[in-house]
Parts: structure tokens; sequence; C-alpha cells
């Protein structure tokens, strides 16, 4: 019995070595375009939890035109949901769309991605040279990504939290006249206990 809970701990060890080797080397690839690595050491974000209790989906077809600079909302992609008071929700949040990058220079022009809760970006999101790049490239293609976030209203009165999708060409060398683009998007906001 001895010997099975030595190579067990042993397997856990090295399994556990090898996930943060992977890990290290994955980060150190940086950015969508092989940046320099991120400054912050956050690399792993948990959130947990329970059962499904609601789903709320939004559905655009429209062809939304963007350039580079700020983030801008994606017209319609916008759900509200109302936090009880005294209660905690997991909401998990899911943005897909068609992407495409006209003007693109080279391998330093995407397209970059936040999901906020009230004016706030939901991890994960980009800070710095570490961007979110949801899509590059004068193709449309489908791209997807998932945020969640763990609210608790300690508060007496029911609170709402507005999720709204951002989008913004990123042209890091200025050399590119950029216009992004999303298309037949779906934004869904899952609220769990």
């Amino acid at each position: 019995m001895r010997r099975k809970l030595g190579v067990t701990t042993l397997s856990a060890a090295v399994i556990l070595g090898l996930t943060a080797s992977a890990l290290y080397a994955w980060r150190g690839m940086g950015g969508p375009q092989g940046d320099p690595p991120p400054v912050d050491t956050e690399a792993i974000f948990s959130v947990s939890g329970g059962a499904l209790r609601t789903t709320a989906i939004r559905i655009g077809d429209e062809p939304f035109t963007f350039g580079e600079g700020a983030f801008v909302a994606v017209p319609g992609a916008s759900i509200s949901r109302v936090l009880p008071a005294e209660q905690i929700r997991t909401y998990v949040v899911t943005f897909d769309a068609e992407t495409n990058l006209a003007g693109a220079g080279g391998n330093d022009d995407w397209v970059e991605l936040e999901v906020r809760r009230n004016g706030v970006p939901l991890e994960p999101h980009g800070n710095g040279p570490n961007v979110l790049g949801f899509g590059a490239g004068d193709v449309f293609e489908a791209h997807a990504k998932t945020f969640a976030i763990r609210i608790r209203n300690s508060t007496s009165v029911n609170q709402t939290h507005t999720f709204t999708a951002f989008v913004k060409a990123t042209d890091v060398f200025a050399n590119s006249v950029l216009t992004g683009g999303v298309d037949d998007w779906t934004f869904k906001v899952d609220e769990h206990s």
C-alpha cells in the first residue's frame, strides 16, 4: 500500500510539473501575434457556480463595421440581469461572431474583444501587450469567446448588471488603415445559482 501511495504522489507531482511547464511556455508566447510576455503574473482565473437558472440570448445578423482607436459597443449585443438582494450568482457570458479585418498590413493588426459588466471588462481581457485577439485577416471567419464572473449582492436591494460586447481594430505600428467587422453574432448570458 505504501508503494502505491508513493507512485501516485510521484505521478501527481510529474503531471503538475508538466502542466506548470506548459503553462509557462504558453504564457511566454504573449499576445495573439507572439508579442512579449505580459507584465502581470495572473494566468488563471477560477469561477464556480451552481445550477443554471436562466439564459438570455441576443442575435444580430446586420454587419457592423468599426475602425481603430477606442472600443465600441456592438449594437444590440447587451443583456441586463437583475441580481436579487442578498444573493450570489455566477454569470457565464459568450459572444460569437463572424469577424474580419480589412486593410491589415501584417501580423501587427487584429480585432480585439471585451465583454464588460457595467462598463468594467470581464476576465479574460487584455492589458498592455497581452491583448485578447478575436480575429485577424480580411476574410469572414466565425470566432467565439466565453467570460465568467461570480457576483455577490450583499445589499438589501436588487442590483442590475448589464453585460455588453465591445470590439476595436488594433494597428500596433500605425502602418495601416483598418476597418474591422462583425456579422451574424450571438450574445448569450447564462445565470447560475
